[in-house]
């Protein structure tokens, strides 16, 4: 394998991907397709986890009791989506691809094709 293509492989991970999947999971909770144990359970799960009292790290040390909550919570948000019908999730990425939110929504390399590529020269003219 080239470096090059070693590089494009990787999964790309950004803020706007954290803004999709949250979008993804508000459509998908507010899916009446999708089963409640789903809607209503996994949420659940995840305000009993922030509210006990009992965590894997606690909170009183710095930064990282913080950050086995924001873990647990970003495994739950992924267990979701994971739960949550395929053809149902499908469409929704597919809609949000569409309709231009976040091209990168379905884990797509969001470099653009060789092909999609236009180089041009141009002038200004006043």
């Amino acid at each position: 394998m080239s470096k090059n293509s070693a590089k494009n492989s990787k999964k790309r991970f950004s803020f706007l991907d954290i803004i999709g999947q949250g979008k993804l999971i508000w459509k998908l909770f507010r899916d009446p397709n999708v089963s409640p144990w789903v809607r209503y359970g996994v949420p659940l799960v995840a305000l009993a986890y922030l509210i006990f009292p009992a965590d894997i790290l606690p909170d009183v040390m710095p930064v990282l009791g913080q950050l086995d909550d924001v873990a647990i919570i970003a495994l739950l948000a992924q267990l979701f989506i994971a739960l949550a019908p395929d053809n149902i999730v499908a469409m929704y990425r597919e809609a949000s691809n569409v309709a231009g939110f976040h091209p990168n929504m379905g884990g797509q390399n969001s470099a653009p094709a060789d092909d999609d590529v236009i180089d041009t020269d141009y002038q200004v003219v006043d």
